[in-house]
């Protein structure tokens, strides 16, 4: 009985083993970088206005992410109230921490005669 039992599982191995033969191994195919950018160049006037400042009062979220955070908001809100200027030109900042404000002064601008270099 041993017997037939041992040659059962041999049969069954073989088995096993001639099935796995058939299986085909194949690996993906090379991922290949390939460079690409596309660039365009766009020159715009800067029309800067007179120099303006704002005093800002900083929220505690802010405060907790830092003075870059607060520096940031004090800037959007002086841009917002003059006209939504795009950038700042020459910013400067007077921080009170006793009051949690920032002064932000600088000459807001906007981008104008945007147009193609060629």
């Amino acid at each position: 009985m041993k017997k037939i039992i041992f040659a059962a599982v041999a049969a069954f191995g073989m088995l096993t083993m001639a099935s796995c033969s058939d299986v085909v191994s194949r690996s993906a195919p090379a991922i290949v970088d390939v460079q690409n950018s596309i660039t365009s160049t766009t020159l715009a006037d800067l029309e800067v206005g007179e120099r303006t400042s704002y005093v800002y009062n900083t929220k505690s979220s802010e405060r907790s992410s830092g003075i870059a955070t607060c520096k940031a908001s004090a800037v959007a809100a002086l841009l917002r109230v003059n006209g939504n200027a795009d950038v700042l030109v020459a910013p400067d900042f007077n921080y009170d921490s006793s009051l949690n404000t920032i002064e932000v002064s600088g000459r807001p601008a906007k981008y104008k005669n945007f147009r193609s270099a060629q």
